[in-house]
C-alpha cells in the first residue's frame, strides 16, 4: 500500500533526478557506444564516395561548365593558356563542387545531428525511418537506418571531400589551410576509429560528439564564402557592388561562426573535461588552436578580396 508520504517522496525524487539531468549537457550524458554497424564498410563508403566526388568533377569540367556558362569558363580557359597556370579555372570549380557537396551534406546530416547534439534520449542506435530488408529466404532480416549509420556515411564523404580539395588545390591552399584539413581528416577518421572499440576507449563518443559540432560549423561557415566567389566570377563587372557586399558579409559571417565555434567548444570541454583521456586533453586544446587560426586568416583574406572588388566600384562609379 502506498502512503502519502512515500507517493511525495518519489514526486520529490523524480523532481531531483529530473532537475540533475536537464543541468548535464548531453555530452555528459551520451552513452559510449560504437558509432555504426557498418563501421566494418567505413572504407568501402570512403571509396564510393571518393569516386563520386572526383567524377562530378570530371563531367563539371568536360561538360557541364562549358555548357552552363560558356563565355565565362571558356575565358577563363584562354587565360590559363595565356598566363600558364590554370589557377582562376581551378578555382571555379573548386567552389561549384565545394558549395554542392557541402549542401548536399548540410541537408542529410541536419535531422541525425540535431537529434544527438540536442538534449533527450537519442543515441546512435535510434533508428530512422521504416525497416529495410537485408538477405533473402530464411536468412531476411529487417534492418532500420540510425543516427549512427547516417552519420557514419556522411562523415566518410566529408572527409572524401576533403582529400579531393587537399588533392585538387594542392597549388592553390596555403600552408595553414592544408595544416588545417590534414588534421580534420586525422581528427574526424580517428572519432570513427574508436568508435569501433568503445569499450576501450572511454572518449570514444564524445570526441565523434565534437566533431560534429566541428563540422557544422565548418559547413555553415563556408557555404555563402563558396557561393560569393561564384558570383565574383561567374558575374558581370557591372554587379561589382553587390558581389563585394556579399564578400564583406562572408568576411564578418566566417569570423562571427569562428568565435561562436571556440566559445562553444571550449564550454563543451570544460563541462566534459574529465571524462577525456590526457592524450586528448592535450591534443584537442592544439586542433582547436589550428582551425581557429586558419579560419581566421580565411576571414582575412576574403575581407582583403572585398576590399578590392570596393576599389574597383569606387574608381569605375559602379
Amino acid at each position: 500500500m502506498t502512503t502519502p508520504g512515500s507517493t511525495l517522496g518519489d514526486i520529490e525524487g523524480f523532481q531531483y533526478v529530473a532537475v540533475t539531468v536537464a543541468s548535464r549537457s548531453k555530452l555528459e550524458t551520451l552513452q559510449n557506444d560504437g558509432l555504426s554497424d557498418l563501421l566494418p564498410w567505413s572504407a568501402f563508403i570512403f571509396s564510393v564516395c571518393a569516386i563520386w566526388i572526383v567524377g562530378t568533377c570530371y563531367l563539371s569540367e568536360r561538360v557541364l561548365f562549358d555548357a552552363v556558362y560558356r563565355d565565362t569558363y571558356r575565358k577563363l580557359v584562354d587565360v590559363a593558356r595565356v598566363d600558364g597556370h590554370d589557377r582562376r579555372r581551378r578555382s571555379f570549380v573548386y567552389h561549384h563542387v565545394a558549395f554542392a557537396f557541402k549542401m548536399l551534406l548540410l541537408c542529410v546530416l541536419a535531422y541525425p545531428t540535431l537529434r544527438l547534439i540536442c538534449p533527450g534520449p537519442a543515441g546512435f542506435h535510434t533508428p530512422l525511418g521504416t525497416g529495410v530488408r537485408m538477405g533473402v529466404g530464411v536468412g531476411e532480416a529487417e534492418h532500420r537506418p540510425t543516427i549512427g549509420d547516417i552519420l557514419l556515411v556522411g562523415s566518410q564523404l566529408y572527409c572524401a571531400y576533403y582529400t579531393w580539395e587537399l588533392c585538387y588545390r594542392a597549388g592553390l591552399a596555403s600552408y595553414i589551410s592544408i595544416l588545417h584539413h590534414v588534421v580534420l581528416l586525422i581528427i574526424a577518421q580517428l572519432g570513427m576509429a574508436l568508435s569501433a572499440r568503445p569499450e576501450a576507449h572511454r572518449d570514444a563518443t564524445i570526441e565523434f560528439y565534437m566533431c560534429l559540432i566541428w563540422g557544422v560549423f565548418d559547413l555553415v561557415a563556408e557555404l555563402p564564402v563558396h557561393l560569393a566567389l561564384i558570383l565574383y566570377r561567374a558575374l558581370p563587372e557591372s554587379r561589382c557592388r553587390m558581389v563585394s557586399q556579399l564578400l564583406f558579409f562572408c568576411s564578418g559571417w566566417c569570423l562571427c561562426c569562428t568565435v561562436a565555434e571556440m566559445s562553444i567548444s571550449a564550454y563543451l570541454l570544460r563541462r566534459s573535461w574529465g571524462l577525456w583521456e590526457p592524450s586528448f586533453q592535450v591534443a584537442t586544446p592544439v586542433v582547436l588552436v589550428v582551425w581557429g587560426t586558419a579560419q581566421c586568416i580565411g576571414s582575412w583574406q576574403i575581407f582583403g578580396l572585398a576590399m578590392v572588388g570596393w576599389r574597383k566600384v569606387a574608381k569605375r562609379g559602379l
